[in-house]
């Protein structure tokens, strides 16, 4: 068994990288990849970490990117080349994150909801702060319940706190990825608003671009059939 789209503290996960990969080991998962929102923070760690515990760890990363006017979740596994450039658009990413954040808190704000960027940044810790904190601040200070009420009252794109995300054009975003040594991936490509035959065609394109969106991917979306990525349950969409 495989997992490979994990998330960690250091994005919109639970636990940190240390207890995500004890945790593959626990299960005997064969092979399993960190892949946190817009950051490598950990790639040398999890390098290390993989090497001392003999064991198929994958640094990675998502990045959201858009292709006619969807957001696309691009994966990126190894991660064993020069990170300049990439770190250069992450930085964009970040500071488009945190003017989105004040833009969200601003709302919620004029909604008669006390809640300031400082808690944000307080309830996020180290991580990469997006989405997922709010609606756990939310749920600390009792305007909601869940966090599946959080962002479905306030911040999914029909929310009344919702602004949209800094996003790559998804050919610059894996034309990236291959410059910082990585080979790169379609998340859920099944999950995208598209026809059977609009999805096919894209998938296409996608890998003629460097993209390892499979055969096995369109086979499957020719039959009709669901198709799915597994991602452990700390994931989140930012």
């Amino acid at each position: 068994m495989i997992d490979l789209q994990l998330h960690t503290s250091d994005s919109d996960g639970t636990w940190t990288w240390i207890q995500v990969l004890e945790k593959c080991l626990d299960l005997n998962l064969t092979a399993f990849a960190i892949t946190d929102h817009d950051t490598t923070v950990r790639r040398d760690d999890i390098i290390a970490w993989a090497k001392t515990n003999d064991a198929m760890a994958i640094p990675g990363i998502e990045l959201s990117a858009s292709d006619n006017d969807q957001t696309i979740h691009l994966l990126g596994y190894f991660l064993d080349g020069p990170l300049t450039s990439l770190e250069a658009r992450l930085n964009y990413l970040r500071s488009g994150r945190l003017d989105r954040n004040a833009k969200i808190v601003a709302r919620l704000q004029k909604l008669g909801i006390a809640v300031t960027e400082e808690d944000v940044l307080l309830a996020a810790g180290r991580a990469t702060v997006g989405r997922p904190h709010i609606a756990r601040l939310l749920m600390q200070k009792g305007v909601v319940k869940t966090m599946q009420e959080a962002f479905d009252k306030y911040l999914n794109s029909n929310g009344q706190a919702y602004f949209p995300k800094v996003e790559l054009p998804l050919r610059e975003a894996i034309d990236l990825l291959h410059a910082a040594g990585a080979v790169t991936s379609i998340s859920h490509p099944g999950l995208l608003k598209r026809t059977p035959e609009v999805l096919e065609e894209s998938l296409k394109l996608w890998r003629s671009w460097g993209s390892t969106a499979s055969k096995r991917c369109i086979r499957v979306i020719r039959s009709s059939k669901p198709l799915f990525l597994t991602a452990s349950p700390t994931n989140t969409d930012f």
